[in-house]
């Protein structure tokens, strides 16, 4: 099935509930497919949510002006007629999405692209969720708790909320004032090397301080993420099954950094952590507040310009 030849430009993000017509997913004409997080998912999913993940949904998400366009885009799951076609379904829930059901998401997310290569259907697209969590500790698959600095099995009557998953890496935190992303990319559309892969995942994290305007921020050769000096301002975990990308990036833009005290954030004890908010009022920048929303779009920007890219 053909959908309507429309484009959509992103403006804003609203709590305002939007019309039945806006709530219908609609194609644009470059690499991002912007849609009502609601029926995103379930759209996606194929399958109803519970309604505890569709509460914070009810009354969001992006404010659009449409325009007509000459490219006809495809329905779900229709296969990209060359690289320049790929698209990603680009999802932004409102409010803090608390971690297991963000997790519970990328699982099927996965799961739904795995099962295309499996059965040999036609690939699903790429996706992005581009969020917030409540306070949360993540372990890595083999990361030791010697790196937490309270007792985890304590972690309840203390108020921490602790998971070990299945990306890599170490300890880190999760929290308000900070931008999680969590691509779901098929490498086989792109390129099957994990290393490649981690790399440009730092870069888009690295295009998007750029344009914030934080200054010397640079990869390490050693330990994954991306720092400023000797400091961890946006961490990078992965994990990859069958080819299919799951977890993701993380940026310090403005949160507590007092909660990364509970934990050696990603095992390295000699070094620390910092945000984008820090490293500008450090730099000068006179005070100027930044938002996790303001990051947010440049990191979506950075997203399509990166993966939009013939390495890609």
């Amino acid at each position: 099935m053909v959908e309507p030849q429309a484009a959509l430009v992103v403006v804003s993000h609203t709590r305002t509930r939007l019309t039945r017509d806006q709530e219908q997913i609609i194609r644009d004409d470059g690499f991002f497919s912007f849609l009502d997080f609601r029926e995103a998912l379930e759209t996606m999913l194929c399958c109803r949510l519970p309604a505890r993940a569709l509460r914070g949904a009810q009354c969001s998400t992006a404010s659009a002006t449409i325009r007509r366009s000459s490219s006809a885009g495809g329905s779900e799951g229709a296969v990209a007629s060359n690289d320049d076609a790929r698209r990603c379904r680009l999802l932004e829930p409102p409010g803090l999405v608390p971690y297991k059901e963000a997790w519970e998401w990328q699982l099927q997310l996965r799961a739904e692209r795995m099962a295309c290569a499996r059965e040999k259907r036609a690939p699903l697209d790429d996706a992005l969720l581009l969020l917030q969590h409540p306070p949360v500790y993540t372990l890595g698959r083999g990361a030791t708790e010697d790196h937490l600095r309270f007792d985890p099995t304590d972690a309840a009557r203390l108020g921490l909320e602790l998971h070990r998953v299945e990306r890599g890496g170490e300890v880190t935190y999760h929290g308000p004032g900070q931008l999680v992303g969590y691509p779901l990319l098929d490498l086989r559309r792109h390129r099957q090397d994990l290393h490649w892969y981690v790399r440009q995942v730092e870069e888009v994290v690295l295009r998007t301080l750029g344009r914030c305007g934080v200054e010397g921020a640079v990869r390490d050769e050693e330990h994954t993420g991306v720092w400023v000096g000797d400091r961890k301002v946006a961490a990078v975990g992965i994990a990859v099954s069958r080819w299919v990308t799951m977890h993701g990036f993380s940026i310090n833009v403005a949160p507590d950094l007092a909660a990364f005290g509970h934990i050696v954030p990603c095992g390295i004890e000699d070094r620390g952590v910092t945000s984008v908010q820090q490293l500008l009022d450090e730099g000068g920048g006179g005070g100027q507040a930044v938002t996790v929303e303001t990051v947010q779009a440049l990191a979506r920007e950075a997203m399509q310009n990166v993966v939009r890219k013939p390495r890609w």
